[in-house]
């Protein structure tokens, strides 16, 4: 999954004016493996040149056992 672009509305704290993009991957060694790909290292010279980022976050998902609604995604900053 991945989300770009979407309008961020926010509840609490101060307005969040940036893009934001949420990448999902189905393991952690998935991340790594397209992290560290050759490709994907030549292409991100370019990401650091068009654009400034203030975080780039891993989080481990763990079992689901409380059945969420997979629609609504909350980002606590």
């Amino acid at each position: 999954m991945s989300t770009l672009g979407e309008e961020v509305t926010c509840v609490e704290g101060q307005d969040y004016e940036s893009r934001m993009v949420i990448l999902e991957f189905p393991s952690k060694a998935g991340l790594e493996a397209w992290f560290t790909d050759p490709d994907y290292q030549d292409a991100m010279t370019f990401r650091h040149t068009a654009s400034t980022m203030n975080y780039l976050l891993l989080q481990e998902g763990a079992a689901n056992t409380n059945d969420p609604d997979p629609k609504l995604k909350i980002c606590l900053n």
